[in-house]
């Protein structure tokens, strides 16, 4: 409870703060396109209302999530299957993405639709940071009774201030980002997904080739 007041008080902060430039685009751009008739202004007030969407978007995400892990049964599922699935439709759209997967069918307990839309916010993540010339990796291995997801990417590093990215209304993200709103959500979803479905997450820095990794580590997987 502790936690999500704070969430909630630096929302209102990062929100005012996020929301006041794209407002001031709309209203300025309106007032001049009314006076000028200038396609430009249009254009710009376009572009603020896009940035505005965007912000709405994510809370909305934000709050139906919250909602779904409340209402969301976990189910039997195969792990290797669900993965193999989603790497395949990625492959479609980003060409620098790879696969290594386990042979064999990997069960646990959970929800395919909550997994795909932690994957996706990882992909995302790693997206915003790979380049052309670097390459993702997503890969799933069990050792012992322990599955790992892990999506990796090159050409990026966490920062060493002791910021946990995965705290809600975190971001990393300066000129790298492909986009120039970012509420620190993502990874913060991901953290949600992660524990309902009693798991753990954790992202380190790797040297050899340079990137970063993020794990999901499923305690215990159960026979098919």
């Amino acid at each position: 409870m502790r936690e999500y007041t704070q969430y909630l008080k630096d929302l209102g902060s990062r929100l005012s703060h996020e929301m006041k430039t794209p407002l001031a685009v709309v209203q300025s751009s309106l007032d001049n396109l009314e006076m000028e008739q200038k396609p430009e202004f249009l254009q710009r007030a376009q572009v603020g209302t896009k940035r505005l969407r965007f912000i709405l978007n994510q809370l909305s995400e934000l709050n139906q999530l919250k909602y779904t892990l409340e209402q969301t049964p976990k189910q039997k599922l195969d792990l290797v299957a669900l993965i193999q699935a989603l790497s395949e439709s990625y492959q479609s759209f980003i060409p620098n993405i790879k696969s290594e997967l386990h042979l064999q069918p990997l069960m646990i307990n959970g929800s395919p639709e909550l997994l795909a839309q932690l994957v996706d916010k990882l992909i995302d993540n790693a997206r915003d940071f790979v380049t052309h010339e670097g390459h993702i990796l997503i890969s799933l291995t069990k050792n012992k009774e322990k599955i790992k997801l892990k999506v990796f990417n090159t050409d990026s590093q966490l920062p060493n201030n002791g910021l946990n990215i995965f705290d809600s209304l975190v971001s990393v993200r300066e000129k790298h980002s492909k986009t120039n709103i970012h509420l620190g959500l993502g990874l913060y979803l991901v953290q949600l997904i992660t524990r309902y479905h009693n798991a753990t997450v954790k992202a380190e820095n790797s040297h050899n080739p340079k990137g970063v990794t993020f794990t999901i580590e499923f305690n215990q997987s159960i026979t098919i």
